[in-house]
């Protein structure tokens, strides 16, 4: 059965650990880091039971959904983390995004994260971090870019990035991070039109993606999460062949 799980002491809210059916530990352990958006009743997500639950609610509403469904209907073998973000993201409140501007803060997430699945044997003691996505949904975005822009040992262990229209926090991070980075590659996804002038920075580098034929804004996650895990070049399926890494 899949497993879900809430994570107290890491980030000032809880943090939700998605692990579906299929997954198999592995030596090295790939994740899926997910920052959601500001909460909002055009995206069918409600303020106030968000603050109260926090991703126990987010991730049941119904544009939603698919953050779990989908991967645990993909049987691809990575585990799913997504922190607890307050429900409007400020780029001048660090704390409103966790933080994670500061050096080591990925880091910490995700190592606290791994020391507590070893703690109650869902990893072995020996796993380590294998490769890791970040993702995001609209100002979602803004951590994921703050973390490309800051130091962290896990960095390295970057391997893809998936925007949801996420480019409203300029482009000069992702543009350094693509340059740097070759063979890693940032998918974007967004509704045909959106956020042209922030493309228009972007899509000159051949490791960025752009995918412009989804849906209005806040279904995107809904109609493209799933073309995202299955597409990745560097997820493994549970049981299945090593993907290739180009």
């Amino acid at each position: 059965m899949p497993r879900t799980l809430y994570l107290e002491n890491i980030f000032p809210k809880k943090v939700g650990v998605f692990i579906p059916e299929h997954f198999q530990a592995t030596a090295a352990i790939d994740l899926i880091v997910y920052f959601h958006g500001h909460v909002k009743g055009i995206c069918e997500t409600d303020k106030a039971p968000f603050v109260k639950k926090g991703m126990e609610y987010y991730w049941d509403t119904p544009l939603f959904k698919c953050l779990r469904d989908e991967l645990d209907a993909s049987k691809t073998n990575a585990i799913l983390i997504a922190p607890t973000l307050d429900p409007l993201i400020r780029s001048n409140s660090p704390a409103s995004y966790g933080n994670l501007n500061a050096a080591g803060k990925l880091d910490f997430l995700i190592n606290k994260t791994l020391t507590q699945l070893k703690a109650d044997e869902t990893l072995p003691a020996a796993a380590e971090t294998g490769n890791v996505i970040l993702s995001g949904h609209s100002a979602g975005g803004l951590p994921m870019l703050m973390i490309l822009e800051t130091k962290n040992a896990i960095k390295p262990n970057i391997a893809e990035c998936w925007g949801f229209e996420c480019l409203y926090f300029g482009t000069d991070g992702w543009n350094a991070w693509l340059k740097a980075n070759p063979n890693k590659k940032f998918k974007h996804f967004r509704e045909a039109g959106a956020q042209k002038e922030h493309i228009d920075q972007l899509k000159g580098r051949s490791n960025f993606i752009d995918i412009a034929k989804g849906p209005k804004h806040c279904k995107l996650l809904k109609e493209r999460w799933r073309e995202a895990i299955d597409n990745s070049t560097v997820l493994k399926k549970a049981g299945g062949p090593v993907p290739p890494t180009s």
